[in-house]
Order: structure tokens, then C-alpha cells, then sequence
């Protein structure tokens, strides 16, 4: 019998373990965390519907899950959801006020600058806030791209996305990205190598074969 409840504790110890969120992640349940990750992997890469299914099914798993609502909304806005990303972009907003602040409530609010232009005055404040907290951050680094993207300066894009791929080589949307500034820039061989590693990262996509 003690053997047996020994056991029993250890097993209850291990599935504790196993179930338990990864850090830096606000969910109560580890499935709804795997689902995000992989949904936000599904993004990177532009396979919108794929991403969207996978990152709904988060929300479901969790309903409290605040990155993966700020998450489902962009991959709704893109896929030109406006209303229901309107919408989730609400819930995920009144999520985020109930985390402490820190690097995932500033993560969260700065994913939603991309999926709702409501939010879009506070993105250089909280990607200040997020950089000092996080400065090797891939996240942070695709955020500086695409705020350099905006205000158009394309020396400061293309060592925002090259500090991306530093952090994660295998960045699908990095090597588009640097495939279309360098042929902006005229450099044509560059953009070529860089869209053919972003075709062979995403061979089943139109977009860097086009």
C-alpha cells in the first residue's frame, strides 16, 4: 500500500509537471500553450488559415489565454476578419489588463498594435518597455523591421530583420523580407539567395515562388 501510494504521488507529481505552461505564458493549460506556439509557427510562415484553426483551438482550450487571443486577432485582421478581429482584439485587450506588467503584458498589448489600429499610439512605448526587458527578443527585433518598414527606412528594416535571423535562422518571413529590400536596393543576386531559402523554408506557398 505504500509502495502503491508513493506511485500514485509521483504520477500525480509528472503529470503536474508535464501540464504545466511553459514560462512566460499566462494559460492554465499546457495543450492551449503547444496549440499557440505552433499557430504562431503557422503564422511566420503566412499559412493564415492554418494558423488561424490551430490558434482558435487555443482559445478554446483557454478561453483566459491572452496571447493567443492578441495572436488570433492579427491572424484574423490579415485575413481581412475585420470585424471578428475587432473583436477579439477586445477580449484580449481585457485580458492583458490583468496581467502584471511586464514583458508578456507588453508583448501582448504591442501584438495588438498590428491587429487593431486602436491600440497602434502606443507601440513605441511599449516596444521601449519591451526592448529593455528583452533585448535579444525575436520579437522585439520583428517589431523594430516593421516599425522601420512603416517610417521607411530601409537600412534600419534590414538590420532589424538580419538581428531576427541571428535569433532564429529559420525565419520564413525575415528571408522575404530581405529578398524584397535587396531588390529595391537593385542588389538582384542577394534577392534572389534570400527568396530561394525563404522558398525552401515554405516550398508549399505562391509567394516567394511568384
Amino acid at each position: 500500500m505504500i509502495l502503491t501510494a508513493v506511485a500514485l504521488a509521483a504520477l500525480s507529481i509528472l503529470w503536474a509537471s508535464w501540464n504545466r505552461p511553459p514560462e512566460g505564458l499566462t494559460t492554465t493549460s499546457r495543450k492551449a500553450a503547444d496549440l499557440f506556439r505552433s499557430g504562431n509557427a503557422d503564422a511566420r510562415a503566412f499559412r493564415w488559415q492554418a494558423a488561424e484553426q490551430t490558434l482558435t483551438d487555443a482559445v478554446r482550450t483557454d478561453p483566459g489565454f491572452a496571447m493567443a487571443r492578441a495572436a488570433l486577432a492579427d491572424v484574423q485582421r490579415r485575413l481581412g476578419r475585420a470585424e471578428a478581429a475587432d473583436a477579439e482584439a477586445g477580449r484580449a485587450d481585457s485580458l492583458a489588463r490583468l496581467l502584471p506588467p511586464g514583458p508578456e503584458r507588453w508583448t501582448v498589448q504591442l501584438r495588438l498594435t498590428l491587429a487593431d489600429k486602436r491600440f497602434a499610439a502606443g507601440r513605441d512605448s511599449l516596444l521601449s518597455l519591451l526592448a529593455n526587458a528583452q533585448p535579444h527578443s525575436p520579437f522585439v527585433a520583428r517589431m523594430r523591421a516593421l516599425a522601420a518598414g512603416g517610417r521607411r527606412d530601409p537600412a534600419a528594416e534590414e538590420a532589424a530583420w538580419r538581428e531576427v535571423l541571428r535569433l532564429e535562422p529559420n525565419d520564413a518571413d525575415a528571408w522575404n523580407q530581405l529578398g524584397y529590400l535587396a531588390a529595391r536596393g537593385g542588389r538582384y543576386e542577394e534577392a534572389r539567395s534570400h527568396l530561394r531559402r525563404y522558398a525552401f523554408l515554405a516550398p508549399d506557398l505562391a509567394n516567394p515562388h511568384d
